[in-house]
């Protein structure tokens, strides 16, 4: 099996809520083929918050970063 797709979520605002249930939602029926290993917002918090949430059903916290510049280094 190939190596999974990392994501990163920019933007980890209202609409992210919408995205991170999907990702769950396909991680309960068995598709590991994706790892979100990045959370990126310029209110921090936001960006921990999701990182978190993340965590709980992923089994691994996405890094957290305050800009895409950031990220992108």
């Amino acid at each position: 099996m190939a190596a999974p797709v990392r994501l990163a979520l920019v933007g980890c605002g209202g609409i992210s809520g919408a995205h991170t249930a999907g990702y769950k939602d396909l991680i309960a029926r068995g598709c590991r083929e994706f790892e979100v290993t990045a959370c990126c917002d310029v209110l921090i918090d936001c960006a921990e918050r999701r990182a978190d949430e993340i965590a709980a059903f992923q089994g691994a916290r996405p890094r957290v970063f305050g800009s895409v510049d950031e990220l992108l280094r």
